[in-house]
């Protein structure tokens, strides 16, 4: 699995450690669904060992940030080239980025 879910603090960290495109949306998908429930404070996406987030990965992490109820999705460790992608789609605002 190229997914780690831990928590800490009372957040849901998830870290992904391969890119985020068609190959690999539906398994991040199907974790977080999982996950979403449990969250207790905020949910982090930790992007840290990601180099490429497709269109397909980011329609994924709008899906947790709706599922979210209200708590922070966090965007933590990514590359500016990740960080461009979400200001151009216009995305940015969505996520607490770190």
């Amino acid at each position: 699995m190229n997914i780690e879910v831990k928590k800490e603090n009372g957040n849901t960290v998830i870290c992904l450690n391969t890119r985020l495109d068609s190959t690999t949306a539906g398994e991040l998908d199907e974790v977080i669904q999982k996950e979403v429930q449990a969250v207790e404070n905020n949910m982090i996406v930790d992007l840290k060992n990601v180099d490429f987030v497709s269109s397909i990965g980011l329609r994924v992490l709008v899906s947790a940030y709706k599922s979210l109820d209200g708590k922070q999705m966090i965007i933590k460790n990514a590359n500016s080239s990740i960080i461009e992608v979400l200001k151009l789609s216009g995305l940015l605002s969505l996520f607490t980025v770190e």
